[in-house]
């Protein structure tokens, strides 16, 4: 059996509240890495490695158990009345997790190029993080962003087959079959529901849509997918099962067609990439992803055909793919106005160890970047089939991308880079980053309840953060408002940005009956007040607060009243989001509005300009 890890899309772990795995690289991270390769070592001797992940964080942070989206119409996916998989227990019977301690102004001495970046960023955006099967060991394996991709090595050794899973496994999990799809889970039933009539809509479009693509059949064909409700359950069946991918954020099995992974902290994105890894393995008839391991085979293209397929919209509740993926061209502009961008040469011979560790984000992003390119013209469709046929055939992935699209990549890739910098303009105006009906077209993350209904979010938190993300095309001039219903504890709002090496969240703007408080988060355990003022924030009534962000000068109102303004030290915001903190709220008129701002037309910039090492003292202007 060959499994293949997910990776978890998003940035970082929690907002630096002490969550494990989730702070920059020190002595000590080293050191349990090189006692990582060790035992991997150690284990290839003994016939049998897995690739290990560190612990999760996602495209916008950490694992959280919390329920997500309205309830969904009756019939679409509907739970077997007999028969296996009959639940035992629900995810209501599981023991909430540990909370996280609670870091305020951190001890840690982190410069801001470590401090959460390889780590927090690409770890957390990605996972899938290692693959094993029987086609030799090559280095390390599979990433997810943020999304949710994959990027995987081969490995060596073997995982107990699926069909091993026993009753004890089974006997929480309820069974829905759909159209080509069966899912095993036990969330909440309303979720499942939906989530399964939302999983055949994908698979529907995404068959649809590669045959036209590919030029070929791509009929659906049966697979499963198992969705635990919690990180914890996952990592009760992996230990069983795979015990080598706990700390994962699932893995796909080749050889049975499934893909495990849990809720919290995975965006749906995630089920959808690793869909379509199914897909490919049926059209390069190879499940066990065998051709990774050839010499200059286009990796970019398999996990680029991921990507774009799984990223997807929401309209009325309804999925609609592919769709622009705000949180990868989000990382594309700032690596090109950074000069971090990679050359499409490089790009196109990577292999499958860039799509993992520290790189892997900008490899995720740009495999997805360079496909959304090249299909956004249609005359490329033809040439793109072309392209298939060929390295189906045997052919070297270079040569036939270069027979296929042409010898000159140095024209193509510069034309490449401008168009990402024209699809990445924010255009001016007011856009509802909350549509009303669901929120799983954000992301969620450790812990507490949200659902949406009624054009409101509904939020109970527990004794963590409990946080809500959403990607947008990066901002310079901007206003985040919210609608805010606060009935005990405190709640915030999150300004954010997709950058390689940087930990995503940096400021949290929290508030109370009667104190906001700016906060600088450099990492998930060092977090800095700013600024902090009194404002009565009424209780059990509704009252707006507003972030506007303006040539780095950071201004909150609470209801009509300006309340704290500070000097930031970051010129653009794709990240923006909701969070409690033991805490009970309503949100409504989530919105986000642009200004007109003096965006880069240029391919790189100095880094500083983006990000990069930050001016160590905040002050108000």
């Amino acid at each position: 059996m060959t499994a293949k890890p997910i990776c978890t899309p998003a940035p970082a772990a929690g907002l630096g509240f002490g969550l494990p795995g989730a702070t920059g690289f020190s002595l000590v991270d080293l050191l349990v890495a090189f006692a990582l390769i060790g035992l991997c070592a150690a284990a290839l001797a003994a016939g049998s490695v897995y690739s290990r992940k560190a612990p999760l964080t996602s495209s916008m942070g950490p694992q959280a158990p919390s329920s997500i989206g309205p309830r969904a119409p009756a019939g679409a996916g509907k739970p077997a009345a007999t028969g296996a998989g009959q639940p035992a227990t629900t995810g209501a019977d599981l023991a909430p997790s540990a909370p996280a301690a609670i870091a305020g102004t951190a001890d840690l001495e982190l410069d801001s190029n470590q401090q959460a970046a390889s780590k927090e960023h690409s770890v957390a955006a990605h996972g899938h993080v290692g693959v094993v099967g029987p086609i030799g060991w090559t280095g390390l394996s599979e990433g997810r962003d943020r999304d949710g991709e994959s990027a995987f090595a081969a490995g060596s050794g073997t995982v107990a087959p699926f069909e091993a899973a026993g009753p004890v496994s089974r006997a929480a999990l309820r069974r829905y079959e759909g159209k080509t799809a069966v899912l095993w889970t036990d969330t909440r039933a309303d979720y499942a529901t939906e989530l399964m009539e939302r999983l055949d809509s994908f698979l529907a479009q995404a068959h649809a849509e590669m045959a036209q693509i590919l030029d070929v059949q791509a009929t659906p064909k049966p697979v499963q997918i198992y969705v635990f409700e919690s990180q914890e359950r996952y990592q009760d069946y992996a230990r069983e099962h795979a015990p080598g991918l706990v700390n994962n954020g699932g893995f796909y099995d080749g050889g049975m067609r499934t893909v495990v992974t849990y809720r919290y902290n995975n965006s749906m994105q995630l089920y959808f990439h690793e869909l379509v890894h199914a897909m490919m393995g049926e059209q390069f008839a190879d499940h066990n992803f065998t051709r990774y391991t050839r010499r200059h085979w286009p990796v970019w293209f398999d996990e680029g055909m991921a990507e774009y397929l799984g990223s997807f919209e929401l309209h009325a509740g309804k999925v609609k793919v592919p769709a622009l993926n705000n949180g990868k061209l989000a990382y594309l502009y700032n690596a090109l106005a950074s000069s971090m961008f990679i050359d499409m040469a490089s790009l196109l011979k990577a292999p499958a160890e860039r799509f993992s560790g520290a790189s892997m984000n900008i490899y995720y992003a740009e495999a997805w970047g360079l496909l959304q390119f090249l299909l956004s013209n249609p005359s490329n469709r033809p040439k793109m089939a072309q392209f298939f046929r060929r390295i189906k055939a045997g052919e070297d992935g270079v040569v036939a991308f270069k027979a296929a699209f042409g010898d000159d990549l140095t024209q193509l890739d510069e034309a490449w880079r401008v168009y990402l910098l024209q699809l990445a303009q924010p255009r001016p105006g007011k856009v509802a980053l909350f549509a009303g009906d669901t929120v799983d077209d954000w992301t969620i993350h450790e812990g507490g309840q949200w659902r949406a209904a009624n054009g409101e979010i509904a939020g109970t938190g527990d004794r963590n953060y409990n946080y809500l993300i959403k990607n947008e095309i990066p901002a310079q001039a901007l206003t985040y408002s919210v609608d805010v219903n606060l009935q005990r504890g405190t709640a915030g709002l999150i300004l954010g940005n997709n950058f390689h090496g940087e930990y995503p969240y940096y400021y949290l703007i929290e508030f109370s009956r009667d104190v906001v408080m700016l906060r600088r988060a450099w990492s998930a355990s060092q977090i800095e007040p700013v600024i902090q003022a009194y404002a009565e924030v009424p209780v059990a009534e509704w009252v707006t607060v507003k972030v506007s962000v303006v040539d780095r000068v950071l201004t909150l109102w609470v209801g009509e009243r300006e309340v704290l303004k500070a000097r930031t030290d970051r010129d653009r915001y794709s990240l923006f989001g909701l969070y409690l903190y033991k805490a009970k709220a309503r949100f409504r008129n989530v919105t986000l509005e642009r200004q007109a701002s003096g965006y880069l037309s240029g391919v790189a910039t100095s880094r500083a300009s983006a990000g990069g090492p930050a001016q160590p003292a905040l002050s108000p202007p």
